[in-house]
C-alpha cells in the first residue's frame, strides 16, 4: 500500500510539471546535457525555467527557447521582469527576454503601480520607464512621485525642485520645501524661510516676500491670505497686494450680485472694515 501511495504522490506531481510546461521530453533531455544545472521548479512557479553554465545564470522560457544567456551571477523574476546581477551591478529583462537596461545599477526597484523604475549609479538616484527609457538621470539624493497631480520631487545637495511628469524642470533645486496645492492649483515654494505662489507652469505670481500663507478663497478665486511675521494680509491671485500684513485676523465677505468685496480686517481685537 505505501508502494501505491508513494507512486501516485509521483505521477501527480510529474503530471503537474508536464501539464504546465510545453517542452517535449526530447527538449528536456537536451537542456539537461547543455546546462550544469536546470532548475525545473522555476517552470511550474513563474513559467521560465532558469539554467545555470559555468555557475552563471541564464533564463529559458516555457518553450524551451533562450530569453538571455547564462552570463550572470544571478537572476530574479518579479512583476513581469527580470532582475539580473553582474559583479554586483543591475539590470533587467522584460518577460520576453528583451533587454530593458544593463547591468550599471547598484540598487533597482520597480514600481508596479507606475511603471518605472527606480533605479541607483554611484549613489544618486534617477528614473527609468518600463522600456528603459530614461526618465530621470541618476542625479538625485531622493525622488518623490506625486501620482495625483503627476510630477516629481526631487533634492539635490538637500535642496528642493520639481519636474513634471516626462521628467522635464519646472523648478530648479535651490529651495527649501515645495508644495503643490489644489483647487485653485498653485505651487507654494519656501526658499530662505519664505514663501512664493507659482502657477502650474511655474510661472511667479508673487515673489519670496511673506512667511507663510494662510489660506486661498477659493469660491471667488480672488487671492490668498498671507502672513508676515505675527501679522496677516491680502493678495490676489495676480500678486496685488490688497491688503497689508498688519492685522491679527482677516475676515472674507462677497456680495453675490456685485463685483465688491468686503473685509473684516481684526487690529488687536478692534474691527475695522475694507472694501475692495
Amino acid at each position: 500500500m505505501k508502494v501505491k501511495i508513494f507512486s501516485l504522490f509521483v505521477l501527480l506531481i510529474a503530471g503537474s510539471i508536464n501539464a504546465f510546461s510545453q517542452i517535449s521530453e526530447d527538449k528536456k533531455i537536451q537542456i539537461e546535457n547543455q546546462y550544469d544545472k536546470v532548475l525545473w521548479y522555476t517552470l511550474k512557479s513563474d513559467g521560465y525555467l532558469e539554467v545555470i553554465k559555468n555557475d552563471l545564470y541564464g533564463a529559458l522560457d516555457k518553450n524551451g527557447n533562450i530569453l538571455f544567456p547564462c552570463q550572470y551571477d544571478h537572476v530574479y523574476y518579479s512583476e513581469g521582469y527580470f532582475e539580473v546581477e553582474k559583479d554586483k551591478k543591475l539590470g533587467a529583462f522584460d518577460k520576453n527576454g528583451k533587454l530593458l537596461f544593463p547591468c550599471l545599477y547598484e540598487k533597482v526597484y520597480y514600481d508596479e503601480d507606475e511603471k518605472h523604475f527606480e533605479v541607483t549609479l554611484k549613489g544618486k538616484n534617477g528614473l527609468l520607464g518600463y522600456n528603459g527609457k530614461q526618465i530621470i538621470p541618476c542625479l538625485y539624493e531622493d525622488i518623490y512621485y506625486d501620482d495625483d497631480n503627476d510630477y516629481y520631487k526631487v533634492t539635490l545637495n538637500g535642496k528642493v525642485g520639481t519636474l513634471d511628469g516626462k521628467g522635464k524642470q519646472i523648478f530648479p533645486c535651490i529651495y527649501d520645501e515645495i508644495y503643490k496645492h489644489d483647487d485653485p492649483d498653485y505651487y507654494k515654494l519656501t526658499y530662505n524661510g519664505k514663501v512664493g505662489i507659482f502657477d502650474l507652469k511655474g510661472k511667479k505670481i508673487f515673489d519670496f516676500k511673506y512667511t507663510d500663507l494662510c489660506w486661498w478663497e477659493t469660491e471667488d478665486q480672488i487671492g490668498c491670505q498671507v502672513k508676515q511675521g505675527d501679522k496677516v494680509g491680502f493678495v490676489s491671485k495676480e500678486g496685488k497686494e490688497l491688503i497689508p500684513c498688519q492685522y491679527d485676523n482677516i475676515l472674507y465677505y462677497a456680495e453675490s450680485n456685485k463685483d465688491i468685496y468686503f473685509w473684516n480686517v481684526f487690529v488687536y481685537g478692534t474691527c475695522a472694515n475694507a472694501v475692495s
